[in-house]
């Protein structure tokens, strides 16, 4: 376990600097949520009922969708799977010493 905070002291600045660094991150991050205004709910109620009346406004168009022919379509079968051909028997490879340099 002691060698566990044995650390040299370019290790140990490291260590905590990044410590520092995490702290910052955080309190700027808690900073920033606190900082934020919330939306007024009459605001966002009005927004989603503009949104609401524009869409329902649209008119859509369907478009037919194309049928092919049985003679454009792939056939479902799938092709029979043949046996793979057995690999002939290789000689074994020579075992020459490495060269030494």
């Amino acid at each position: 376990m002691k060698d566990l905070f044995d650390m040299t002291r370019h290790a140990r600045r490291g260590m905590v600097a990044m410590l520092i660094a995490i702290a910052v991150v955080l309190i700027v991050t808690v900073i920033a949520k606190s900082q934020r205004e919330p939306i007024p709910h009459n605001s966002a109620w009005q927004d989603t009922t503009s949104l609401e009346v524009n869409t329902d406004t649209l008119t859509t168009t369907v478009a037919t969708p194309v049928h092919k022919g049985p003679a454009g379509q792939r056939s479902r079968k799938h092709p029979q799977r043949r046996p793979a051909k057995p690999k002939p028997d290789r000689e074994p490879r020579r075992l020459d010493p490495v060269p030494t340099f």
